[in-house]
């Protein structure tokens, strides 16, 4: 019994044991079931040949809905249609996979890239989201895309979407786009024609360009600054080569304060211009205007009390003022009664000190010759200065032009130089863009007309040639720069020895210099004939044109405005004679004389004043 027992209890177990293998292989099995029901591959049990068991995948793969069994799987139309969605199923995979990098890329982009369909967001990556100034695609998927374009640009961008939908390639286009903060956006795009869900749908890629705009502006603003600087240099250079040149012919102060108020009111558009002088007694105004404002006379007052150097330019509201001299211990000063916004340039105000400059040089020795010559005409009792005072006043004017014509050779000239050197090794060392670099070039080429400019200016001041050369040689050279300048023949036939004195040989010089200045400017002649003869005891200066002529009955006004004064008087300091023969529209003969032995003449003039 006990064994009956033992067995029996023992087989118990036995059966609980094998009942709980059979739930764990159970358990097992399931969950290997699940996995082969749930694997994206096609799975089959077969037994000789016939299919007892086909996975979800398997039935995908076969287009059936339910389990297949008793089925020869060695079938070939069975086999071929297994192989053939195999095949499709790992095209679909190998698409989606494809589609998945593509998108990936486009998300990461850093290139802003959007989708829309009939003017409505469809897609936008995360740059085009940054782009548009928003956070989540949500604030604009489904929003018209017009809202965030310029106006401007919506008929242009409207018919280049057109063209798109009608299958057209485009150019990369610019337009701008508005942020949702306000801002705008420069940016260049270029769109391509895709289709969404079978419809036509524009994918378009953008850039910002807000920054080269920007730069390009900059440039732009550059290079204008650039070129009005170039065109006030040379505007401003050829008024002081212009005003060097005329202040050749000017023989008094009077004369000289003329032609430096016409030159202020020219280059600065300035109507209120005076030259003033400050007595003991008040503020004398010597040209100009008739009378200063209250401002501008209470601000010269204040500042005549202090030790003021030429050329120092004062600004007070509403006026200018520059001290060009001195006359008998009072100051001179060029005065602008208006507010001249024009002279807060720099520029302006360094060409303005640079005029005053060179009126400060002529202006005092003008200033003494003046007085002496009032002073010689009250002893004498003559309304005309003796011909020696006129030498005297000629020797000290060439001497005079001599020292500018040195200054302006060995400072303005050599620092022009120093610029032009600067500026080509500037170029030849560093690389610019093409505009900037033809810029650079014109400015090289400006300062080498500029440096030729004041070669020329300080030769008219005071010719080399002469000294070196003698009168023929320095007159040949002055009718070629004159032949180069102007559009009529000049001849000139001369005969002149080298043994007369400095004296005769500069005033022949400047009488032919003036002759040929006032044939430019006055006689609209095609030619111009000058002979130069020398006699025993007289030397003959004979001038002729085919220009307009003159009355000669109102010759007498011309001696001011034709340069014939200075003409007149350099010859009666000779002790020569000038005569005229014209009329109008009949060209003008003149005819020079000067004596050759000019001592005797001096002792005899010497005796008459002495007795």
């Amino acid at each position: 019994m006990k064994d009956s027992e033992s067995l029996a209890i023992e087989n118990q177990h036995l059966q609980e044991e094998v009942n709980q293998l059979r739930k764990r292989l159970s358990k097992s099995e399931n969950k290997y079931r699940q996995v082969i029901e749930q694997s994206r591959r096609s799975m089959d049990i077969n037994s000789d040949y016939l299919i007892e068991y086909l996975n979800p995948a398997g039935l995908r793969a076969l287009g059936a809905s339910c389990r297949i069994e008793n089925y020869n799987r060695f079938d070939k139309s069975f086999q071929l249609a297994f192989n053939d969605m195999i095949h499709r199923k790992q095209l679909e995979e190998s698409l989606m996979k494809s589609e998945e990098t593509y998108r990936r890329l486009v998300e990461l982009s850093p290139e802003p890239v959007l989708v829309h369909q009939d003017g409505i967001f469809l897609y936008m990556n995360k740059a085009a989201l940054k782009l548009l100034g928003g956070e989540q695609p949500c604030q604009f998927i489904g929003q018209s895309i017009w809202e965030y374009l310029s106006q401007e640009y919506l008929p242009m961008l409207k018919n280049r979407m057109e063209r798109i939908l009608d299958g057209e390639e485009t150019d990369l286009t610019e337009f701008v786009i508005i942020r949702m903060d306000g801002k705008l956006v420069y940016t260049e795009s270029r769109s391509s024609l895709i289709y969404v869900n079978g419809k036509p749908s524009i994918l378009t890629c953008l850039r910002d360009i807000t920054l080269r705009k920007k730069n390009e502006e900059l440039r732009e603003e550059k290079q204008q600054k650039l070129r009005y600087s170039e065109e006030r240099y040379y505007r401003l250079q050829r008024s002081l080569d212009r005003f060097s040149r005329d202040v050749l012919s000017v023989v008094n102060v009077g004369e000289l304060e003329r032609r430096l108020i016409k030159e202020v009111k020219k280059i600065l558009k300035v109507d209120a211009v005076a030259i003033v002088e400050c007595t003991p007694e008040g503020i004398l105004v010597r040209c100009g205007l008739s009378s200063l404002s209250k401002r501008l006379e209470k601000a010269l007052n204040a500042h005549n009390q202090m030790i003021i150097t030429a050329n120092a330019l004062f600004h007070i509201h509403g006026g200018w003022f520059e001290k060009i001299g001195e006359r008998q211990g009072n100051n001179i000063y060029l005065c602008i009664d208006e507010s001249a916004e024009i002279l807060m340039v720099q520029p302006k105000q360094v060409w303005l000190q640079t005029l005053a400059r060179y009126v400060h040089v002529l202006y005092d020795n003008f200033l003494v010759i003046d007085n002496l010559s009032m002073d010689i005409e009250q002893i004498v009792g003559q309304p005309e200065a003796p011909p020696w005072m006129l030498r005297m006043q000629f020797t000290l004017s060439e001497n005079e032009r001599k020292r500018l014509s040195q200054d302006l050779h060995d400072s303005a000239l050599q620092e022009q130089i120093v610029h032009y050197r600067q500026l080509e090794a500037i170029i030849n060392d560093f690389e610019f863009d093409p505009p900037i670099a033809a810029k650079l070039e014109e400015i090289k080429e400006g300062l080498l007309d500029v440096i030729y400019q004041i070669r020329l200016t300080c030769n008219e001041l005071r010719p080399p040639l002469l000294q070196e050369f003698g009168l023929v040689a320095s007159l040949e050279s002055l009718v070629q720069a004159e032949q180069l300048r102007n559009d009529y023949v000049i001849r000139l036939t001369a005969n002149y020895p080298t043994e007369h004195s400095d004296d005769l040989t500069v005033a022949i010089y400047r009488i032919v210099q003036e002759l040929l200045s006032n044939a430019s400017k006055h006689s609209n002649a095609t030619e111009v004939t000058l002979r130069l003869n020398t006699g025993d005891f007289c030397i003959s200066l004979d001038y002729e044109d085919n220009g307009i002529g003159l009355n000669l009955d109102n010759l007498q006004n011309t001696y001011h405005s034709m340069g014939v004064y200075g003409i007149r008087e350099r010859i009666r300091s000779l002790n020569g004679t000038i005569s005229f023969s014209s009329a109008p529209n009949n060209g003008l003969k003149i005819g020079v004389k000067l004596p050759t032995l000019l001592e005797i003449y001096e002792k005899k003039e010497n005796l008459c004043y002495t007795s």
